[in-house]
């Protein structure tokens, strides 16, 4: 009697994680979307939540039930079986329309943005030890902003720039230890990224005969280590029904940092570099901590909700504090119908999810935190005679208001993936 391994399912994983792999480090390429508050701080953040989750309000903390896994809290990798695997793999595309009134006049923009939102697998070490690593998207900058502005004396017309790309990503790798209704966990991660930020500012003379440009071009790239922390409380409540808590916390911690600064001057085509700024040194993260909470009927229906706090007060670059960046608070609600696996037709074994998020973003733009407020839902298709299931999200909401002076963005998102559960190894007698 011995454990072997299914060759067939062992081929399916690596052909996912090669994809994977071989996808994600090239997401910088695909980051065109406008997003004009990514000019501060780190950019904007990045929840790289599974299509499930992103239909439940962007709920993660409080899935306690069998399977149920988020990368946001190492402590539920305890939740997979023992003889299962389980991997994620998913994509995102977001459609989105700015609004921004100026002198009484109205401008408008869209964007799209289509990128890899998850990759991860899990897996069992022992019975009551269970781990985790994945690839997750952190933050994204992406804008470019410009102003043109007409002036009738002598001086001449100007334009004034601001242009962003690049971001944050994170590799990870953690680990769960449960023991009866409590278990424990922590994901170790490694942070990578860069992000190019550049002004400038362009005076036409009267009859655009030339144009000179003064121009401050940044490029900064961060990288570093740091340890969050989970835990999960399971309470079973007779045969149907269960209760969860989840926690997190990630303390302050501090990326290493070396950034270049060229202010460039060019008049009629001609460029010369007017000074150029080496520098290394530290971007200081904040700590953040979430509470969530679940209650559901097994295999029948599941509510759940959280709330996530980020003190971004503590945020520091290079020393220097951003009077931009202010404390983040987000709440979470979703609830979920599960389907029947053994109905005859397809849209009894579905199962169907609805949602709701609010919070104050930790940018603060004309003196008021950005708002941010979406409504989700979304279904899952269960794949023929497996666990695994085809996930679809959808997340319609707003981030800031025209009426606060703010730039207002009205967005869509779309995030479809696989949350594939194989058995790895099966016990095989032999005569």
């Amino acid at each position: 009697m011995k454990y072997s391994t299914i060759i067939s399912i062992s081929v399916k994983c690596c052909s996912v994680l090669i994809l994977g792999l071989g996808v994600i480090p090239t997401s910088h390429a695909q980051n065109v979307a406008l997003l004009p508050y990514s000019r501060f701080g780190i950019g904007e953040l990045q929840t790289a939540a599974t299509p499930r989750s992103a239909s439940l309000g962007n709920t993660t903390l409080g899935l306690v039930g069998a399977n149920e896994t988020s990368s946001y809290n190492p402590a539920s990798y305890i939740n997979i079986d023992s003889l299962t695997v389980g991997f994620d793999l998913s994509m995102r595309l977001q459609l989105a329309r700015l609004t921004e009134i100026v002198d009484n006049k109205t401008y408008t923009s869209n964007s799209n943005h289509a990128s890899v939102n998850t990759f991860n697998l899990c897996f069992p070490i022992t019975s009551w030890v269970k781990s985790s690593f994945g690839l997750r998207p952190t933050s994204n900058v992406s804008y470019d902003v410009n102003r043109q502005i007409q002036d009738s004396s002598s001086a001449g017309d100007y334009n004034v720039q601001h242009f962003g790309t690049g971001g944050l990503n994170d590799v990870y790798i953690g680990f769960a230890l449960g023991y009866k209704f409590i278990s424990v966990g922590a994901n170790f991660n490694y942070h990578f990224g860069y992000f190019q930020r550049h002004a400038s500012l362009t005076l036409y003379d009267t009859l655009y005969a030339y144009a000179m440009t003064s121009g401050i071009y940044k490029t900064t790239e961060l990288q570093g280590f740091n340890v969050d922390y989970g835990m999960q409380l399971k309470f079973d409540m007779g045969k149907s029904y269960r209760l969860g808590f989840g926690f997190t916390y990630v303390p302050k911690y501090t990326l290493n940092a070396d950034s270049k600064t060229e202010i460039l001057a060019t008049i009629s085509s001609v460029a010369d570099t007017v000074s150029r700024e080496l520098l290394s040194g530290k971007v200081e993260m904040p700590s953040s901590l979430g509470v969530g909470v679940s209650f559901a009927h097994v295999d029948r229906w599941m509510i759940i909700g959280e709330y996530r706090f980020y003190q971004y007060s503590q945020y520091r670059d290079f020393g220097k504090a951003d009077p931009f960046l202010k404390n983040a608070y987000t709440c979470h609600l979703g609830a979920e119908i599960k389907g029947n696996r053994y109905a005859g037709d397809i849209f009894s074994q579905m199962d169907y999810r609805v949602g709701f998020r609010y919070g104050k973003d930790y940018v603060a733009y004309q003196n008021n935190n950005l708002l941010e407020s979406a409504i989700t839902f979304g279904f899952g298709i269960p794949v023929r005679r497996s666990l695994s299931r085809i996930d679809i999200g959808v997340e319609i909401g707003r981030k800031g208001n025209t009426g606060n002076g703010q730039i207002q963005e009205n967005y869509g998102l779309i995030t479809i993936g696989l949350a594939a559960f194989e058995t790895w190894f099966v016990r095989q007698k032999f005569r």
